[in-house]
């Protein structure tokens, strides 16, 4: 049997290191980019419910939004839209206001509504509309006078 050295002597921890190729650039910035990306990802998944329970930008807290009182009822307008193309080349004229008849409902319990007279506006800046497209849009419930 020829004589092998030991199983962990350092001629041989010193042979097989020298086997190896020499760290570069490149794997020591592989090695620093996945250590962040696991020390993002675990700051992520613990801070996630502060966030939620405490916002930024001074927002209210989830499910602790001010509740209206019994006796002061606030209605909110409810009901479709009317869309309508806006003539090309024409100027711009001051806020139109109208006072139609609409459907309203009790904040928070859209099963207690009513008709009652609204203000209804001009929304020419509508989400997922083309330029051009305005809508009347109900602004306030229970108006005398949209002035």
């Amino acid at each position: 049997m020829p004589n092998l050295p030991k199983k962990n002597s350092a001629k041989q921890k010193t042979a097989l290191i020298s086997l190896l190729p020499p760290p570069t650039q490149t794997s020591i910035a592989m090695a620093n980019s996945t250590i962040a990306i696991h020390v993002s990802a675990t700051l992520l998944l613990f801070l996630t419910p502060f966030l939620l329970v405490f916002p930024i930008g001074g927002g209210e807290p989830a499910g602790t939004a001010e509740k209206a009182q019994p006796d002061a009822v606030q209605y909110l307008p409810v009901g479709p839209v009317d869309y309508r193309l806006s003539g090309d080349g024409r100027r711009v004229l001051a806020p139109f206001q109208l006072c139609l008849l609409c459907r309203c409902c009790v904040a928070g319990d859209p099963a207690n509504c009513t008709s009652m007279p609204c203000c209804f506006g001009i929304n020419c800046a509508l989400p997922d509309k083309p330029y051009g497209v305005c809508a009347f849009v109900p602004k306030t419930c229970d108006c005398t006078s949209c002035s």
